[in-house]
């Protein structure tokens, strides 16, 4: 994974890194950390 200059990951190590939570995660925190990689929430 690689950090951007501005301190955040790629987007494409981002993804990836959702991905590899998701396949470990319950349904309910998988449906909230795809929604959180597309950015549905401004406040991180």
């Amino acid at each position: 994974m690689h950090w951007q200059k501005n301190g955040e990951l790629a987007v494409n190590d981002l993804q990836a890194l959702v991905h590899r939570l998701q396949s470990v995660e319950a349904d309910e925190t998988r449906a909230e950390l795809g929604r959180l990689s597309r950015g549905e929430d401004d406040n991180f």
